[in-house]
């Protein structure tokens, strides 16, 4: 029974190398495990880039066909470290299974280190949403307690002066903290 690629559930790059793997222990070659994974036979029994990379796309969910933290998508980069595992096996005579086996291990190092990521810049970017909302909570709070702050910074000239000078720092701080976002994101994708 051949089902369609578009009647084939989503499983993920992890659940790819495995099912790859697993067809590569039981005997396929890769021309068919690749055929396999995908649910449709190639017209040439030839694996090219292209194929691989139409393969995992078709069984990876769209949050793992995006890009994160400034780098390319998850599929492009598995699918150039299976082509390149499968150049290496064919041409120099690697064992299918090891070759796989290294994508695996790359691919878990991978995700391990994008989750550090998150992970470390969830914090800073929790406190920089509230150090942003300070200003205008301080002039809230003004108000609540009966002070008029908002009446001082929006009539006479010293009120201007400080809501000038204040708007000023806000943004020049945010410009700042975007810039260090971004450098970080940057050196996070040159890793």
């Amino acid at each position: 029974m051949n089902v369609s690629a578009n009647a084939l559930p989503a499983i993920g790059c992890v659940a790819c190398v495995a099912s790859l793997r697993a067809s590569v222990r039981s005997g396929a070659t890769l021309v068919q495990a690749f055929e396999e994974l995908g649910g449709t036979p190639f017209a040439t029994p030839e694996l090219t880039r292209l194929r691989i990379t139409m393969v995992i796309r078709s069984r990876c969910p769209p949050n793992e066909q995006s890009e994160r933290f400034g780098q390319s998508d998850q599929v492009e980069q598995l699918s150039g470290e299976l082509h390149a595992a499968c150049q290496l096996s064919l041409t120099l005579g690697c064992e299918t299974g090891r070759c796989l086996q290294a994508v695996a291990e790359s691919l878990k190092r991978q995700r391990l280190l994008d989750d550090l990521r998150a992970n470390a810049f969830a914090m800073p970017k929790a406190t920089v949403k509230l150090l942003m909302a300070l200003p205008l909570l301080t002039v809230l709070l003004g108000e609540g307690m009966g002070a008029h702050s908002l009446a001082f910074l929006v009539s006479g000239v010293k009120g201007l002066a400080c809501l000038g000078f204040a708007l000023c720092c806000y943004t020049l701080g945010l410009i700042w903290i975007r810039a260090l976002m971004r450098q970080n994101d940057m050196k996070g994708a040159m890793r």
